[in-house]
């Protein structure tokens, strides 16, 4: 376990990386299924509500409230968060928002608030309560005198609950900050020093990695006396981060479960002079290729037997990596894509002499980055300024980073066919409080080929688009680009919602309130997308695609506010697997053998079936996450580092 705050002067909090035994795992599971089963929900949040009021109603209505802080800290410290202390942190806030001219707390809030101090994912349906409950949480502990990170998936997101929390706390007497993307180290650590710090999760944890290149694998207790010789000022200066104390994470299902594929890093710029030189070199020998003789452009560059040979006897003088003849002619291949695929204006751009690549999606894997070799290759290949390489310095997972904070806590929309996971990962018990939010019903039609189902789509968007708007969801950028071409030539005029929310996004996104209006969104941009409905506005949802989880079809429902929704499937996308595809060929063969559609009763059957094993490959690729993580923490323990 980590050293609790305040324990060891000088100490950097953190919880040690263990690895539990067969009979902590058992009891784990054990746990999990008797919290299941008789604690999933959170008790009734009334009568702690009342405790609240009344502690409110005996604070005076003038006069600073920030007197009674140092009381307050000092029984915390002593006796923890027990309930009546719990009640009086909570009570002073909605003293403080009283102040602020804010609505009065929904004891809903108040009992998720209780939760998080407690250790615990809150699930709850309300986003307004959802805010109300991590400031709750976040100011009895700030009261107590623990640093507070407040966590969430993008910067934009980190800004408005800043700005939310920022009033209230004043009048507490507390600072509220919030980190930008690139800030200077000493705005960073002035940043870091205030008692709440609201940020985008991989900002937060790149400034933990700083912090652990610092440290080097120094004896944590002792580092910072030793490197400020004794004085407390000079250890501050040393780390941007006290710690990780608390972390409260907002959409947790988003930032925990959806955004750990790649991992945080830490990077410098690298020697790269030798390596633009080989590059410059791979560059001239594939402008001397011929086409058809040397090389071919079917599915992408291939050297031809005749061009391999012809690159042997070029590269003969030049020795050294060109001697290897697969080295020397993946290389080339890549040149040649860089020269003949690659073109400008629809795979880059090219702006104010530098080469820019489309945007990768919000918590996109990183496979969806440009290959470095081939983002060298058409900077070069374009007369641009090239881009540095960039070698890693520590790198860390999202499940690794969280479970070394001594105490975790976090607030989601739905956290329903998740709970195992959150338990699994990051010991996180989910409790729901409240109403689940409703999810719309979405009967499924499953077509032979992507072509029926394409024609489908085209004739659902004419038939809805009558009385409604219509909005397309699908997951990948090839369907993006199949849809968008295919309602153009069918005559609409449709939008494109990536989740940047710039002006032509607010614009598209508006224009979804009347009908005849077209839309299509992919994953996971509509993750930032909150849509208010207005009087008589009407929307209907077509799921083009297989969503990796139910949870996200329920997500794009509620960012969009569908008033209705399908799902249109086909047998031939990647979604679906042989085995299913097999199966529902041979019912649509059993029933006529020249329908492209099958039957509606076997379409939900196998759109259920293919949606369970989509979800089911996405946990084992989470697990796969933790497990390589946790193979390389054991290689680098052999150079005594940990990341």
């Amino acid at each position: 376990m980590g050293l609790a705050v305040g324990s060891v002067p000088g100490a950097y909090a953190e919880r040690a990386d263990a690895s539990p035994g067969v009979l902590d795992r058992w009891a784990s599971r054990l746990a999990w299924n008797f919290h299941r089963v008789f604690r999933r929900r959170l008790p009734d949040p009334g009568p702690f509500s009342l405790a609240i009021a009344d502690r409110a109603a005996r604070l005076p209505a003038s006069g600073a409230l920030s007197t009674r802080l140092p009381d307050l800290r000092y029984r915390l410290r002593r006796d923890g968060f027990r309930d009546e202390l719990i009640a009086e942190c909570f009570g002073l806030y909605g003293a403080a928002l009283a102040r602020c001219g804010r609505p009065e707390l929904r004891a809903e809030a108040m009992g998720a608030a209780r939760a998080l101090t407690g250790g615990a994912l809150v699930d709850h349906g309300d986003a307004s309560s959802r805010l109300d409950a991590l400031a709750l949480a976040a100011a009895a502990f700030a009261l107590q005198g623990t640093p507070v990170h407040l966590l969430s998936l993008t910067e934009p997101r980190a800004r408005r609950i800043a700005d939310y929390l920022v009033e209230p706390f004043e009048a507490l007497g507390l600072r509220v900050g919030c980190l930008k993307a690139g800030m200077a180290p000493g705005a960073l650590a002035e940043t870091f020093g205030l008692p709440v710090v609201c940020g985008a999760h991989r900002e937060i944890a790149a400034a933990y990695l700083q912090d652990r290149l610092s440290i080097a694998g120094k004896p944590r207790l002792i580092l910072r006396a030793i490197e400020s010789g004794g004085s407390r000022e000079g250890s501050r200066r040393a780390h941007l981060l006290s710690g990780l104390h608390c972390a409260l994470v907002d959409d947790a299902d988003l930032v925990m479960l959806d955004d750990i594929y790649a991992p945080v890093t830490v990077t410098a710029d690298a020697d790269f002079g030798p390596q633009k030189l080989l590059y410059e070199q791979a560059l001239e020998l594939a402008r001397a290729c011929e086409h058809g003789r040397d090389f071919t452009l079917d599915n992408g560059a291939r050297l031809t037997s005749t061009g391999a040979a012809q690159l042997e006897r070029l590269v003969a003088p030049l020795g050294g990596l060109w001697a290897g003849r697969q080295r020397r002619e993946e290389l080339v291949t890549t040149a040649l894509d860089a020269l003949h695929v690659r073109q400008a204006g629809t795979d880059y751009r090219v702006e104010q002499g530098r080469v820019v690549f489309p945007r990768p999606p919000l918590g996109a894997e990183q496979d969806a980055q440009p290959d470095p070799g081939l983002r060298l290759l058409i900077e070069l290949k374009e007369g641009c300024r090239v881009t540095a390489a960039r070698d890693v310095l520590a790198r860390i997972s999202v499940p690794r980073f969280y479970r070394r904070y001594l105490h975790l806590a976090g607030v989601c929309s739905d956290a329903r066919g998740a709970e195992s996971e959150f338990w699994e990962l990051y010991g996180l018990k989910a409790m729901r409080t409240g109403t689940p939010p409703p999810r719309v019903e979405c009967p499924a039609r499953v077509f032979v080929t992507a072509a029926a189902r394409r024609a489908a789509l085209l004739e659902s968007v004419g038939l809805h688009a009558k009385e409604a708007a219509v909005l397309v969801a699908v997951r990948t950028s090839a369907e993006v680009q199949g849809v968008m071409q295919a309602l153009a030539d069918a005559g609409h005029r449709p939008g494109f919602l990536r989740g940047t929310l710039d002006d032509t996004e607010r614009a598209a996104l508006a224009a979804l309130d009347h009908p005849g209006k077209v839309a299509v969104t992919m994953f996971p941009g509509y993750r930032l997308v909150s849509r208010e409905v207005p009087a008589g506005a009407r929307l209907h949802l077509i799921l083009a695609e297989l969503h990796d989880s139910r949870r996200h079809t329920a997500l794009v429902q509620r960012a969009f506010a569908a008033g209705s929704c399908e799902w249109l499937l086909s047998l031939d996308e990647e979604g679906i697997t042989p085995r299913i595809a097999t199966l529902a060929t041979g019912i649509a063969r059993f029933r006529n053998s020249d329908a492209s559609e099958l039957p509606l009763e076997a379409a939900r059957w196998i759109a259920r079936l293919a949606q369970r094993d989509a979800e089911h490959a996405r946990v084992l690729m989470r697990r796969e996450v933790v497990l390589r993580d946790q193979h390389m923490r054991d290689l680098l323990a052999f150079s005594g580092r940990r990341e």
